[in-house]
């Protein structure tokens, strides 16, 4: 077995025990299963799910799994909302007055993320970590949390996870928080408010460019995960090479992840291009607006998994705007995911044997 570095990245519902203490088994395993599912939904690769421990999911990933691993604070955004989204949802469409149905509102979800080594054992068909920063991943789950910030869901990271991810907690808008354990002294912990990020989600404008709409549009099938592919989609030195750029750089002065607002000027042989995203939904789409070669553009970047997408045809109108007389093109760009070629052609081979690219 050898030593490994990685992230440890745990789900745990807040009020579980006292919510089946004091509901109805029956309707209470249901909504429960619910809001597991839509957890388990999005843990998705290069997470790895190495077991559950009563109401919470343990998974961790290897350093290797990530060109920008700062896009773990995405997955954690997203779990927490998905969880939000199908809580609330529930909440709004029962008529029920069981104890089950009543207390659902009492439960939320607080996510824990962080960094050290591992070993990983193989126990029959599951994956069991081992290790001293495995046991402080665990530990972590009862702190001060609630009773110092009154926050019941939240995202803690501690500071090493931090580090490694090369993320400003300021930047971020994080709380600095400390906790005691036996054996490990002062633990430096930060807290991700997601009750206020949801908040935020809900509010925020939604900007898409639609096939229907778009004035150029083409998209690639690629053999990997959601994830995986919007790492690599939205890694700097991958969109060097695949632009044909000689140079990138970001411009915003936020800092910290990408986000709405965060901006971009490239440096091409054919000329400069400057770029803001309007809309950032990792890992499904990004929508960024653009100038360049005399054109303002509007793009969306989608992912797409390839069960139930009919690969659109290219139309890769580059100059699409001059030729109509317009300042602006609207374009879309799909990215279709799975395990099994989708091109449209009914083949649905296996896509080591039938890799391919929309044209």
């Amino acid at each position: 077995m050898n030593i490994e570095n990685g992230y440890f990245f745990i789900s745990d519902i807040t009020g579980y025990t006292q919510f089946l203490v004091h509901s109805e088994l029956d309707h209470a395993k249901e909504i429960l299963d619910a809001l597991f599912d839509s957890i388990l939904d999005r843990i998705q690769s290069p997470l790895v799910v190495s077991g559950t421990q009563g109401d919470a999911i343990i998974c961790y990933a290897p350093d290797a799994a990530f060109h920008q691993p700062a896009q773990l604070l995405d997955v954690m955004e997203r779990i927490y909302y998905s969880f939000r989204r199908l809580l609330e949802f529930m909440k709004l469409n029962t008529t029920c007055n069981c104890d089950a149905c009543v207390n659902m509102s009492t439960l939320d979800l607080k996510i824990f993320l962080h960094h050290g080594q591992y070993l990983v054992q193989q126990i029959g068909t599951q994956s069991d970590l081992q290790g001293r920063d495995v046991i402080l991943a665990h530990l972590l789950m009862k702190n001060r949390v609630f009773e110092k910030l009154g926050l019941r869901g939240y995202g803690l990271v501690t500071e090493r996870a931090l580090q490694a991810m090369g993320i400003d907690p300021v930047a971020e808008g994080m709380l600095a928080h400390m906790e005691q354990y036996e054996h490990y002294g002062t633990v430096n912990v930060h807290i991700h408010n997601l009750p206020a990020a949801w908040q935020r989600e809900r509010e925020r404008n939604r900007t898409v460019v639609t096939a229907e709409e778009a004035t150029s549009y083409a998209g690639a099938f690629v053999p990997v995960p959601p994830w995986i592919a919007w790492d690599y989609a939205s890694n700097m030195d991958m969109k060097k090479l695949f632009y044909d750029l000689e140079s990138i750089e970001r411009t915003d002065a936020e800092g910290g992840r990408e986000k709405i607002g965060t901006s971009f000027h490239c440096h091409h042989k054919m000329g400069d291009i400057s770029y803001v995203y309007v809309d950032y939904q990792p890992p499904d789409y990004v929508t960024y607006k653009g100038s360049g070669f005399g054109v303002t553009s509007l793009v969306t970047v989608r992912i797409a998994p390839a069960e139930g997408i009919q690969h659109p045809r290219t139309s890769w109108n580059g100059y699409c705007c001059r030729r109509q007389h317009s300042d602006r093109c609207r374009t879309q760009f799909i990215i279709i995911v799975g395990d099994r070629c989708c091109r449209g052609c009914g083949c649905r081979q296996p896509a080591e044997n039938a890799p391919c690219a929309i044209g």
